[in-house]
């Protein structure tokens, strides 16, 4: 999350700053794990009936939006006590912090969901489960509900959390804007701006290493300077700076197609999945987009593909789990 509080239309925040808004964050992800356990299969007495599955979803719902309202918390704070101003507008907090908000927590509540729904396949047969899905994704089901329900409640939320620091922001406007905030830290520039003046500053540098070797003799026995070396760093003030530089600073962003596969495969692998098709059914009941490659590309689907050509969708099940760091499959009953 943290990338993204340097976006395009966000001011900056400084390193300190955002070291807080990382730690507050983590603490809330780690109380809201230790919440939902009673309601994930870490509870071996968790009942696994559509009625009680959906019961203990309510309650997993009014954790999320605790860990919804700290995760806003920690950047309203850091904004307000830099950009009063900003925060008491409420785009900032509205467009920016508050969607964010909601797509992180969004993605909390499918991450129990898949770790939930990856049990019930295992414990219930497979026609039981398949009716169970078909039930859910009915309009008007209590799964449905129960999902509009969490949708709405979350936006409620946010909107509730930008009323209240805008609040704050009027309460507090006056003793902040009497603190000086340096100019730099107040600048919100578009990337190409910020890559020119990269730019500037490296062939500044450089201007500046050179005038310091001119004005040093480089030939001992005459004590004057060597013109080669003269010529050299004229080369150097005047060369284009490296493309590199700036693909260093700022890395491509990941397709989001694939962004979306590597966030499927990490819910997975919580729930210990035994084998590569226990995985490729997985992706193909979520729907998870499949890749542009065979053999899944030309089946159209994740477990068709594997079917068609296992070599191939295995080598790419197992070098995607090996890049993500994720852990092994469970190794099943000994035979």
């Amino acid at each position: 999350m943290t990338g993204t509080h340097e976006q395009m239309g966000r001011p900056k925040l400084p390193s300190e700053a955002l070291q807080r808004i990382r730690e507050a964050e983590e603490a809330a992800s780690i109380r809201l794990g230790q919440a939902v356990v009673p309601y994930t299969p870490r509870n071996p007495t968790l009942v696994y009936l559509p009625v009680e599955i959906t019961a203990v979803g309510w309650k997993v719902i009014d954790h999320l939006l605790e860990f919804a309202d700290a995760i806003f918390d920690a950047q309203a704070k850091e904004y307000l006590a830099r950009y009063p101003e900003l925060v008491e507008q409420g785009n900032l907090l509205q467009t920016e912090v508050g969607q964010e908000v909601i797509s992180r927590t969004t993605w909390k509540w499918a991450k129990w969901e898949t770790t939930l729904d990856l049990e019930l396949r295992r414990r219930w047969t497979p026609e039981y489960y398949r009716a169970y899905l078909e039930e859910a994704s009915q309009p008007g089901s209590e799964d449905r509900r129960q999902l509009e329900h969490f949708e709405a409640r979350l936006r409620e939320a946010v909107a509730e959390r930008v009323s209240l620091w805008q609040r704050k922001s009027k309460e507090d406007l006056p003793r902040l804007k009497s603190i000086e905030i340096p100019e730099w830290l107040r600048t919100v520039e578009p990337s190409e701006k910020v890559i020119k003046r990269t730019a500037e500053k490296g062939l500044m540098d450089r201007h500046w290493q050179s005038v310091h070797a001119l004005s040093r003799p480089t030939d001992e026995s005459s004590g004057m300077a060597n013109p080669s070396r003269r010529e050299d760093v004229l080369r150097a003030q005047t060369a284009p700076v490296a493309k590199e530089s700036r693909k260093a600073k700022n890395p491509a962003r990941r397709n989001v197609k694939y962004e979306g596969i590597d966030r499927a495969l990490s819910e997975i692998s919580e729930a210990r999945p035994k084998n590569h098709e226990e995985v490729f059914r997985f992706l193909d009941d979520r729907r998870v987009a499949i890749p542009n490659r065979e053999p899944f590309k030309f089946a159209g689907g994740w477990l068709k593909g594997s079917q068609q050509n296992r070599h191939d969708a295995t080598a790419w099940l197992s070098q995607t789990w090996g890049r993500l760091g994720l852990p092994a499959f469970a190794p099943g009953p000994k035979k």
